[in-house]
């Protein structure tokens, strides 16, 4: 049996859902333990999939969201644009990527990342950074095998929470659109 092939693409407000269920589902899966349960209890697909709708209703101009989906089905995520980190030196920025915990492994991970490198570029960014949790092990395990250098710790706020962070780097998006992915891209 063949697996359908991976689709990326625009993110509309119909997909609202899908994004919320793959954003919580990570969440739960990734940052248990990283945060207050009582956060991470409160982050529910519902109250997610209602912010997904306002933000997808009314796009920010210097974000792009774009989704991972196989059969019809939303794996995950990316949004990228323009630079919000004040201690980073760079013009882009990966604001959010998550990839359904049951589809990990696939390339939906990779094919987010790589796409978000694309989209930097395409608005004329020529690098990226982003902000991970510092014990994030499979955040920081996959952005290290994308090329990502720590350029700095930093402070990660979650709701009234604030969590140490790590700020990673890419000074040339150009190197991030490979064709392929590497061999161990485990996302």
């Amino acid at each position: 049996m063949s697996v359908a092939p991976l689709v990326l693409r625009d993110a509309t407000v119909a997909d609202a859902e899908g994004i919320a269920r793959a954003q919580v589902a990570a969440w739960h899966a990734t940052y248990r333990g990283l945060m207050p349960d009582a956060t991470l209890d409160a982050f529910t697909v519902e109250g997610r999939t209602e912010r997904w709708r306002a933000n997808l209703s009314a796009p920010d101009g210097d974000v792009v969201t774009r989704v991972a989906q196989r059969d019809g089905r939303v794996l995950g995520f990316a949004s990228a644009g323009a630079n919000r980190i004040a201690d980073l030196d760079v013009d882009g920025e990966l604001w959010a990527l998550y990839v359904d915990p049951a589809h990990r492994g696939e390339g939906a991970g990779w094919a987010l990342f790589a796409d978000a490198a694309r989209v930097l570029r395409a608005a004329g960014r020529t690098s990226m950074g982003l902000t991970v949790l510092r014990d994030n092990t499979v955040g920081r395990a996959f952005y290290d095998r994308q090329g990502g250098v720590i350029a700095a710790p930093g402070r990660c706020a979650v709701g009234a929470d604030d969590l140490p962070a790590v700020l990673y780097v890419w000074r040339d998006l150009a190197a991030l659109t490979s064709p392929a992915p590497p061999s161990s891209s485990g996302t």
